[in-house]
């Protein structure tokens, strides 16, 4: 097929050749080959241009492709006396795709070549012939291959002013010469960069990233961190200890500017030996942000709206919803106060466990998103709130909080009130998700100043809230709700059913950590007791008196509440799909795919993941014709080191985490936090990529 491919590319370039440029157009892209000159000289040198122009959507590859793509070939065909130097490329721009990294090009890129003619050429013309590969992808790829003929006159030069332009294009996206020495260091896990800048230099830049030309400098798909010190910028990537070493290494630097230019500076680093530091071993870093504030700042307000849409913050919702109805009958100002009271729930809350992030790190503990729940203390906490919510909605008792009275008693006061409460509690129970978004930032908060992670977990709290507060100021939405009546006592014993739900997951959550979860039942029983009787009574002594009573059995309860003892490994049901990273390096040093996924009772999200993608017939039968070996994590008793290392590394700050280990031994894939089976496929097997 390839053959008959390469007959039609030639018959059809020999119908178009001219002296100075040969062109034709393949499947996906169209080539133009030309000479910068129209004629030329003996003894003097030119310019051929060998420009390719993907199909809208398409993509080429540099020089390097990267993770995957394939490296354009050129066969020259010259008379003696005639050289063509090696290609000379374009910068590239990153393409990521799937858990890889490539190099390439969304838009027409040059090939330049130089021809040399020696002094002694006597022939009147030059012919140049050229047998081309290269390939162009989508979601599919697919080789394109042209036959090539220039005849240039040998005369006086005289430029093409056609090719003028190409020429031109090809020199504005061409790399600078450095004028900053660099240094390079690879060991078997990671390379190290340094380009030796001045502080106030490396100031001036917002982002860097290195394009290596030659394999093995680093994991193409792993992140290059970068970081500014005394001796220069300095970039560090993990890489594979299969990868082989180069005995040279070139490549491009890319480099943005506070302004927002980019600029390509050409690289030859030195190369050497010793040990790279850890960057928690450098001192004095310059201040330098490889993932702007700003950035942070958006994906974690985004990644708050997107939390209202997950399962683990759909009992509040309803909530919230039955609250807003009630709203129909306040007034403007009114309904203005209660969307900000519902956020100040809101920020109060994130603000507060900002704080005790910041206190806790600074004791030396490092912590992830939704740290709270791995303290059985604060499950059990968790479970008697929801539990005493969810009979108050039901009519048992009554809770003064505010919005139970909804469209009977609803004031000004008492509404504000309940807003707050509303905010708290969605807060709570948002914590063991995770979404698109929020992850990265959240991530990249948690490894910066204390200012910037109150900043950002704030902002993540205002997304959480944006929702309600545009809601509540929504006068054309409050005009078409319904008149507060009878019908609304019904829908808030309905809304208690979701929230005995949620408090029965929590009560799971707490028995696998503590062993204890019939004491818990019996506790929160006779809690709910407690205060039914404190109902009943009119004395205001009496009810004083049964309030301190369930506050002080609470806290003795709550005070020995503590995890159980961990399991001796005999004593587990199975170890054989334990995760820990000498099982990964076991399994891979076998050549075996690997599947591993982080988990933990209390991530509702892991959860519905498992249910919707991990724990189906189809998703198993996968993982067997592909003879995949799956890991599992769980963190239900909290993250362990080597957990806050490898979540750290991939740059999550907290659960679910997945990671595919392919059998060719390249970097794991990491997926998205929310997963289907259609997800799995792509990732695993290409389906629909």
């Amino acid at each position: 097929m390839r053959k008959v491919v390469g007959i039609f590319f030639l018959l059809f370039s020999l119908s178009g050749v001219t002296e100075v440029k040969d062109a034709h157009s393949a499947s996906h892209t169209s080539v133009l080959l030309q000479s910068a000159y129209e004629s030329v000289e003996p003894g003097r040198s030119f310019n051929i241009a060998f420009t390719i122009t993907p199909k809208e959507g398409w993509y080429t590859y540099w020089e390097n492709p990267g993770d995957s793509g394939a490296k354009n070939i050129f066969e020259w065909t010259v008379p003696e006396g005639v050289t063509v130097s090696a290609a000379a490329y374009e910068a590239p721009k990153r393409i990521p795709y799937t858990g890889l990294m490539t190099y390439g090009y969304k838009r027409p890129s040059t090939v330049l070549f130089t021809v040399d003619i020696m002094s002694n050429y006597t022939a009147k013309s030059l012919p140049i012939s050229l047998e081309a590969e290269w390939l162009v992808c989508e979601e599919e790829c697919i080789p394109q291959y042209g036959s090539f003929k220039l005849n240039i006159p040998v005369e006086k030069a005289i430029p093409n002013e056609a090719a003028a332009d190409t020429i031109a294009s090809f020199s504005t996206h061409q790399p600078e010469i450095s004028w900053w020495d660099s240094r390079l260091i690879i060991n078997d896990t990671s390379s190290a960069l340094t380009i030796e800048m001045s502080e106030e230099e490396i100031k001036d830049y917002t982002e860097a990233y290195f394009f290596p030309k030659e394999d093995g400098v680093f994991t193409y798909s792993a992140p290059q961190t970068v970081v500014g010190m005394a001796e220069g910028l300095v970039l560090n990537a993990e890489r594979s200890n299969s990868l082989n070493k180069p005995e040279q290494v070139t490549g491009i630097l890319f480099l943005k500017t506070a302004k927002g230019d980019h600029q390509y500076f050409y690289l030859a680093p030195t190369l050497e030996t010793p040990t790279i530091p850890k960057l928690s071993q450098m001192e004095d870093p310059i201040e330098m942000q490889s993932f702007p504030l700003w950035q942070a700042l958006l994906f974690a307000f985004l990644g708050g709206a997107l939390l209202n849409l997950m399962p683990c913050v759909f009992p509040v919702l309803s909530l919230k919803a039955f609250a807003f109805v009630s709203a129909g009958s306040l007034s403007k100002a009114d309904r203005h106060k209660e969307g900000w009271a519902y956020t100040s729930g809101i920020l109060a809350s994130f603000l507060a466990i900002a704080v005790v992030l910041i206190a806790l790190r600074s004791g030396g503990d490092a912590l992830g998103w939704g740290f709270q729940l791995q303290e059985p203390r604060f499950v059990g906490l968790m479970v008697i709130i929801l539990t005493l919510v969810a009979m108050s909605l039901a009519g048992i008792f009554n809770i003064q909080t505010g919005f139970e009275g909804a469209g009977q008693t609803l004031t000004q006061k008492s509404g504000a009130k309940g807003a707050f409460f509303t905010g708290v509690l969605a807060t709570l129970v948002a914590t063991p998700c995770t979404v698109p978004l929020m992850a990265p930032a959240i991530g990249y908060a948690l490894t910066q100043d204390s200012i910037t992670l109150t900043i950002t977990l704030m902002m993540l709290g205002l997304g959480l809230a944006s929702p309600f507060l545009l809601l509540s100021y929504s006068d054309t939405l409050a005009s078409k709700m319904p008149r507060p009546g009878p019908w609304m006592e019904k829908v808030k014993q309905g809304l208690s059913f979701p929230m005995i739900l949620t408090a029965l997951w929590l009560a799971t959550v707490y028995g696998d950590q503590t062993g204890q979860l019939v004491h818990l039942f019996a506790f929160v029983t006779f809690v709910a007791f407690l205060i039914w009787l404190r109902e009943q009574m009119s004395s205001p002594l009496k009810r004083i008196l049964i309030l301190g009573v369930t506050l002080a059995f609470s806290a003795w309860f709550l005070g020995v509440s503590e995890k159980a003892p961990d399991r001796a490994l005999s004593d587990q049901p199975s170890t054989s799909n334990v995760w820990t990273e000498q099982a990964v390096s076991n399994l891979r040093a076998e050549g075996k795919p690997v599947f591993v996924y982080f988990t933990a009772d209390w991530c509702i999200t892991c959860k519905v993941n498992e249910k919707v993608a991990l724990q189906r017939t189809e998703t198993e039968d996968m993982f067997k014709r592909n003879a995949i070996v799956v890991l599992k994590s769980d963190e239900t008793a909290g993250f362990t080191p080597d957990t806050l290392k490898v979540l750290k590394k991939y740059g999550r700050a907290g659960i679910p985490l997945y990671l595919y280990y392919p059998k060719d031994g390249s970097e794991a894939r990491l997926l998205p936090s929310v997963i289907t089976i259609d997800i799995l496929k792509e990732y695993i097997e290409g389906k629909g990529v």
